[in-house]
C-alpha cells in the first residue's frame, strides 16, 4: 500500500474512532484496533489486523500501544513514511501534515514537531528494528547494547540541525510546497 492510501485508512479509522472530530482529524491522538479493523477492512493483505494475537498485532501494540490500549496516531504515521511505497513528494508530504497540524501553509525552521518527528522516524528505522528483530524474524539476539543505542541518539541533533539547514538554507519559514520540495531532494 502506498503513503497516500495507508494515510486515507488511517483517517478513516480516526473518523470512525471520534465521528464528532472527523472534520479535524488532527486533535485525535489515538486510535483503536476496532477502528483499524473496519478502515482497513476492504484491503485483504491487512487481514492481520483481525487477529489480536497475529504478529502484526502483536508489532503494532509493541511499537505503538499505549497503557489504554489504543495506538498512538502519531507513530502510526511516523511507520507510514518509512514502510508504505510511495515516492520521495509523497513522504515529504505526510512528514509535512505530522509536524503541522491543522492544515497550516508554513513552517518554520525552529518548528516545535519538527525534531520530535525526526526522531521518531529515526528510533523507528533503527532502534525498533535492533530491538524486536529476535522476537519477529526468529533469530539469536543481536549484539546492539543500549550504549550503542545510546550512542546514535546522541547524534540525532546534529543530523536534524544539517537536515534543517539543507532545507531552509537562509529562510527561516517556507511554505508548505517549498518544504516538501526541499525534503524530497534531502
Amino acid at each position: 500500500m502506498d503513503v497516500n492510501g495507508y494515510i486515507v485508512r488511517i483517517k478513516e479509522a480516526l473518523a470512525l474512532e471520534e465521528p464528532e472530530n472527523k472534520n479535524r482529524l488532527w486533535t485525535i491522538k489515538q486510535v483503536s484496533l476496532a477502528s483499524i479493523q473496519k478502515a482497513f477492512a476492504p484491503h485483504a493483505s491487512w487481514n492481520e489486523l483481525n487477529d489480536e494475537n497475529s504478529k502484526f498485532v502483536k508489532f503494532l501494540n509493541t511499537v505503538a500501544g499505549e497503557e489504554n490500549g489504543k495506538y498512538s496516531v502519531f507513530v502510526l504515521r511516523v511507520l507510514s513514511i518509512l514502510w508504505c511505497e510511495g515516492s520521495p513528494k509523497e513522504k515529504a508530504a505526510e512528514f509535512y501534515s505530522n509536524c503541522q497540524d491543522g492544515d497550516q501553509d508554513k513552517i518554520a525552521c525552529n518548528d516545535k514537531d519538527f525534531k520530535p518527528n525526526l526522531f521518531r522516524l529515526f528510533d523507528l528505522a533503527t532502534v525498533m528494528v535492533f530491538k524486536n528483530e529476535p522476537n519477529y524474524m526468529n533469530t539469536d539476539a543481536n549484539d546492539v547494547t543500549d550504549e550503542k543505542i545510546e550512542s546514535v541518539k546522541a547524534t540525532y541533533d546534529d543530523i536534524a540541525e544539517e537536515f534543517l539547514d539543507a532545507v531552509f538554507d537562509v529562510e527561516s519559514m517556507l511554505k508548505q510546497s517549498e518544504w516538501e520540495q526541499a525534503v524530497a531532494k534531502e
